[in-house]
């Protein structure tokens, strides 16, 4: 898997991607992402076999820092659904 491909930046547009929060609750509460619009599923929860999910195209998967997202984007990739990135530097890199 070639690394570059997992990694959006966010000096990329990012008008072609479904945004999916996966922070928990709390996080979200306390600092939501700045973007009109953006689909919530926390990580303890996440489910790609959700409607939302299974029809969508490109997924950017944010997270606070953008280690979490990053790992499951990469857990995702290794089962063979390549539609997964994450968002370099998650929520701090904005």
């Amino acid at each position: 898997m070639n690394q570059s491909d997992l990694e959006v930046f966010p000096s990329q547009p990012l008008d072609d991607y479904l945004i999916v929060d996966i922070r928990e609750r709390e996080e979200v509460e306390d600092e939501p992402l700045p973007f009109e619009k953006v689909f919530w599923m926390p990580m303890s929860a996440f489910d790609p076999a959700s409607p939302t999910l299974a029809e969508a195209g490109k997924v950017l998967l944010v997270c606070h820092a953008g280690v979490r997202s990053a790992y499951l984007a990469e857990q995702l990739r290794e089962q063979g659904d390549y539609r997964y990135h994450t968002l370099v530097g998650g929520l701090l890199g904005l």
